[in-house]
């Protein structure tokens, strides 16, 4: 079976500078604790760190980490056999599990994509709630999406992006638009205003999908928003969000030289798709890991576009309280 991978560089922030602490330091810490004081409540989600493999068993590198994170399911699925009407209840809670791989090295994060799981974002939430904020000073977890060759860069550098098209689906249960961690100015709130107010006129019109399309032709007004502005603003939006169906843009791609369509709701970070041979969350990371050591090592030397700028201890981190 198929299993599809995101890519991310993975820091230890402390007050928006890179600290030479490693993710792994954040999670061998975690696992230490009780299982009940790994679990948070958060927005996102009721997650926990559920199980980590010994690191002394990895293949390649003991300072690799293997990790599965569980989300527990609100809207829990029935249960039944073929050929009966039977519908029962699930007396326990449902959780999604997601296979993470951490390659130390590289402060890599490979991250696998469940659909009723824990995003990358949901991730990120869930590891800075452990961090203290002290004496004003912030901690935090930074992934930083490594990607592909043409991405959010290759768009950056064009010079003509003829066009950005979202498709909104106006059923999807999170409806979060922008990304709760970025600074809303003035044209990030304005887009953010207009898909609004579009999601909204929707729904009055009992549509299942919305259609909000910018066009950077001749109809574009002095006043509108320029390609300068673009960038920054896509940034912005919460594409893991389930609300949007697709973000496509089209441009003239100074890679290729030629117009290219990319959907951001797939392009914005580096993806694989590698086989496993069950479900099992120890085969999935042990798959990951075999990909990455075997298969060209996707991913590698990226972090080195990122300085260390702060040596510092790992703080005291934040537990929950034992029922």
């Amino acid at each position: 079976m198929n299993r599809t991978l995101y890519y991310y560089n993975a820091f230890i922030t402390y007050n928006n500078q890179t600290t030479n602490l490693h993710l792994s330091d954040l999670l061998d810490n975690i696992r230490g604790v009780a299982v009940e004081r790994r679990l948070k409540r958060l927005k996102q989600g009721n997650i926990c760190l559920m199980n980590m493999s010994d690191p002394r068993l990895n293949s390649n590198d003991e300072n690799d980490r293997k990790v599965v994170i569980g989300k527990f399911r609100l809207d829990k699925p029935f249960i039944s056999t073929l050929g009966t009407d039977r519908i029962d209840e699930i007396p326990d809670d449902v959780v999604e599990l997601t296979s993470i791989f951490y390659q130390r090295n590289n402060r890599l994060l490979v991250v696998e994509y469940n659909h009723h799981g824990m995003r990358p974002n949901g991730l990120q939430y869930y590891l800075n709630s452990f961090l203290p904020k002290d004496n004003g000073g912030r901690w935090a977890v930074t992934l930083e999406p490594i990607e592909p060759r043409l991405g959010f860069n290759d768009i950056a550098q064009s010079q003509d992006i003829k066009n950005v098209l979202f498709k909104i689906d106006l059923t999807a249960r999170n409806q979060q638009i922008l990304n709760e961690q970025n600074q809303v100015n003035e044209h990030r709130s304005v887009v953010g205003d207009i898909l609004g107010n579009s999601i909204q006129a929707h729904r009055e019109f009992g549509a299942n999908f919305a259609t909000v399309g910018f066009s950077n032709g001749r109809k574009w007004r002095t006043n509108a928003i320029n390609p300068e502005q673009l960038i920054p603003l896509l940034r912005a939006l919460n594409t893991e969000s389930d609300v949007f169906e697709s973000i496509k843009i089209d441009y003239i791609s100074p890679t290729t030289g030629n117009k290219e369509t990319l959907d951001l709701k797939n392009q914005g970070v580096l993806k694989n798709i590698i086989e496993v041979d069950d479900d099992g969350w120890e085969t999935i990371c042990d798959s990951i890991e075999g990909n990455f050591y075997n298969r060209g090592r996707l991913g590698q030397n990226n972090h080195l576009e990122y300085d260390i700028e702060l040596h510092i201890d790992l703080p005291d981190l934040i537990y929950s309280e034992i029922v």
